[in-house]
């Protein structure tokens, strides 16, 4: 089979349903549909095809009726739908049981396990073992198979690599597992010194604070690593989280999408995130649309999957 085609060409994650149809209530949209009708419309305008659109995270699953009007919603407008949830590894097999029953729930058939070794959240720090991530991701296999299963990730994985936190031996351990990687290449005031540092890779190639130049250093770096599944990118739509300013981040957005040329080393790019409450986690400013809404992404030409 061929690769899902909710991991190919361009998209977004969708972090909180309820608050996505909150934040695109009054998007403009012929005739007079709902929140969930406007938020699709919104996409189609932005020229996307697919949407991730969050299951469960450390709190659990998400409102099932929210999950369920969105999903329908995006399916309506032709938006190819994925589900993600984040893996944190505490208790594997409840992970597992949350991926299997969720996108049953809402008859999704592709699935991203958002996993991130080393990451910090609800106090502890998210750790996996070589067993227990290979058999995690064999469960997912044997749910959704191998061409409708991605991992989003860290961007550049031998920065996030620790001995009790093997990012990049736990990667290479699945590889031959999964459709794709979803390198994270939240750009912020990336490259800096650690990304050189650590790759080898030159300022003079890969110039500082260039959000072009960071994703061009991510897809590289994933190369070197001697990776060779497809890769999706994963772009920088939110502020907050020691982020510059969202003017900042706003003209970033616009010199990416007028700047990047490596789309044939890619077989999709999406981006965090649709929107969530504003106050917690702000997302897909106004101005981003606008630039999105320009840029047609979309017909970009991607490397075929």
């Amino acid at each position: 089979m061929p690769m899902n085609d909710a991991f190919k060409g361009h998209g977004t994650f969708c972090y909180q349903p309820n608050e996505i149809m909150r934040k695109y209530k009054e998007y403009p949209a012929p005739g007079n549909p709902g929140p969930a009708d406007r938020f699709a419309q919104a996409l189609r305008d932005m020229d996307m095809s697919h949407a991730w659109v969050r299951l469960f995270g450390l709190e659990g699953s998400m409102p099932a009726a929210d999950t369920a009007t969105l999903t329908r919603a995006l399916r309506n407008a032709g938006i190819h739908v994925a589900g993600w949830g984040y893996c944190h590894g505490a208790d594997t097999k409840a992970e597992l049981a949350l991926a299997k029953t969720e996108c049953d729930r809402h008859g999704i058939t592709a699935f991203i396990a958002d996993i991130e070794p080393g990451r910090r959240l609800g106090g502890t720090r998210s750790k996996w073992g070589d067993t227990e991530f290979s058999e995690f991701i064999d469960g997912l296999v044997a749910k959704f198979g191998i061409d409708n299963l991605g991992i989003s990730t860290w961007p550049v994985l031998k920065i996030q690599n620790e001995p009790q936190y093997p990012s990049l031996a736990l990667m290479r351990r699945v590889a031959d597992r999964v459709a794709m990687f979803a390198p994270q290449a939240y750009w912020m005031s990336y490259p800096k010194a650690v990304h050189y540092n650590t790759t080898g890779f030159k300022e003079a190639d890969y110039p500082r604070d260039d959000p072009t130049s960071f994703v061009r250093l991510v897809i590289d770096s994933w190369r070197a690593d001697n990776f060779t599944r497809p890769l999706v990118i994963t772009g920088q739509a939110y502020w907050g989280e020691g982020a510059p300013q969202t003017s900042i981040l706003e003209a970033k957005v616009a010199r990416f999408t007028s700047q990047f040329a490596d789309w044939s080393k890619i077989v999709g790019l999406n981006w965090w995130h649709a929107g969530g409450d504003e106050a917690t986690a702000p997302a897909m400013s106004p101005a981003m649309i606008d630039t999105l809404r320009a840029a047609q992404l979309g017909s970009r030409p991607f490397a075929s999957a």
